[in-house]
């Protein structure tokens, strides 16, 4: 699009926007008739990007809650013992921070990876209908960069599992505590 509205302002011929020629002359060969077509193109991306947020953030809440309410009933079968040796923080976390993490996982790791990896799919059938020989590089760096992520993730994965447990540790001292301090405050 940039390239194209250069092309039609200096009055040149770019190749790089021979993409824009599919569409009818009318729309792309002056420039406030391009820029009415730019701007409807914007509109387009933000109305259909607002849609895809909206919908994937209600298929979130309403996975989470479907979750939410499984596990509760879960709950309600569990043997009153076994909260007493694990304590409550381990089941107050599943409500506070782990049900955001679910919804995250399946708005933005599942269902936007899958987006972002369609696009990319896109993006890389028009490189390498352009310039195969480039393609090649790039999918080179993608492996690349692919396994040096996968490393990465082993290390966080360790240090992501430490800090829950301590969180789950934290939670189940403040609610073995709490009843205490109301004890000493009524006395």
């Amino acid at each position: 699009s940039i390239s194209k509205y250069y092309s039609i302002l200096f009055e040149t011929n770019s190749n790089r926007a021979f993409i824009l020629d599919v569409f009818p002359g009318t729309w792309v060969n002056s420039l406030p008739n391009f820029l009415w077509f730019f701007l409807g193109l914007i509109v387009c991306w933000m109305f259909f990007s607002f849609l895809q947020r909206f919908n994937t953030g209600i298929l979130g809440e309403k996975f989470v809650r479907s979750i939410r309410e499984s596990l509760f009933a879960h709950q309600m079968t569990v043997q009153i013992t076994s909260y007493d040796s694990t304590g409550f923080g381990k089941y107050l976390l599943r409500y506070s921070g782990d049900m955001t993490s679910i919804r995250n996982f399946l708005t933005v790791g599942i269902i936007r990876f899958i987006i972002d990896l369609l696009l990319v799919f896109l993006a890389f059938i028009a490189m390498f209908w352009i310039n195969w020989m480039l393609s090649f590089i790039v999918l080179g760096g993608i492996v690349l960069i692919y396994l040096t992520v996968i490393l990465i993730n082993k290390t966080l994965y360790k240090v992501t599992l430490t800090n829950r447990n301590r969180k789950s540790g934290l939670l189940s001292f403040v609610s073995s505590r709490l009843p205490l301090v109301l004890t000493i405050k009524g006395f």
